[in-house]
């Protein structure tokens, strides 16, 4: 008998471990989404989720890395309307996610921010693929566009750049601040002249913004004022496009810089 168990034994032990459930994404996101809203201390009316950049799988299938940005929304990405989608808030926060299957069920068990070198490899692979900078050293400025605007869809102006594809556009430029604007008194004058535009300040970086959800598409601008120029970029894309063009956006905002020392 303690031979017949010996053999069973060894045989159990040269059998492989049961195969973990094959990963889907879209299946794991609520779990993702829930440790999101833990980690962000988020309890109110929004919903708090990651929006995947990059999903690593290990060798066994047994664990997944994702890495992704959050946000806050009225509900999970993927059920958003597009007008929804329009009104998403990127938090500026980048998640670090494991899984593994344990207990025949994927878990999550371990969630950071921000904290490690994968991520910020990550991102940078991301924003590679999906962002392009423009540099116009002559007029003191520089900003991310989408990479969706490729070589043949873009043309230099006189005053900055502009690109179209199917489905959007963008323009970036620079004039003379002759009517001794202020960002916060252009970015109302705009408003005024856009009726059921909504705008807002970056109080960081002092960047207004005027966005205008039409029936069609979505209107977003950008605007920083100097004593001597008025710096806009504006981004125009079909509602259809809102998934992604509406955190192009975000990004074009954050990286929308001026240095008027460069001018001249």
């Amino acid at each position: 008998m303690k031979r017949f168990l010996a053999l069973v034994l060894a045989l159990c032990m040269l059998m492989p471990m049961a195969a973990a459930e094959e990963f889907v994404l879209e299946a794991a996101l609520p779990l993702v989404d829930a440790a999101a809203a833990q980690a962000m201390e988020q309890s109110g009316d929004r919903y708090c989720g990651v929006r995947p950049m990059a999903v690593d799988e290990s060798d066994d299938g047994r664990a997944v890395r994702i890495l992704g940005d959050v946000y806050l929304a009225d509900a999970q990405l993927e059920q958003l309307t597009q007008e929804q989608y329009g009104q998403v808030e990127w938090l500026d926060r980048r998640a670090v996610v494991e899984l593994r299957w344990e207990k025949d069920a994927w878990q999550v068990t371990s969630f950071s921010l921000d904290t490690e070198l994968e991520m910020e490899q990550a991102a940078q692979e991301y924003f590679a693929s999906a962002m392009v900078e423009y540099v116009n050293p002559e007029m003191g400025f520089s900003i991310l566009y989408p990479a969706v605007f490729g070589e043949d869809a873009v043309t230099v102006e006189a005053n900055g750049l502009s690109g179209q594809v199917e489905g959007a556009s963008f323009r970036v430029s620079c004039t003379a601040n002759e009517a001794l604007w202020t960002t916060e008194s252009f970015l109302a004058s705009q408003k005024q002249e856009t009726p059921g535009a909504e705008t807002n300040m970056n109080d960081i970086t002092g960047t207004g913004r005027l966005v205008l959800h039409g029936e069609t598409d979505t209107l977003v601008r950008f605007i920083i004022v100097t004593p001597e120029y008025v710096y806009q970029a504006e981004l125009r894309y079909d509602q259809d496009l809102s998934k992604d063009f509406s955190l192009y956006s975000d990004y074009m905002m954050h990286s929308f810089t001026v240095d008027e020392m460069g001018l001249g």
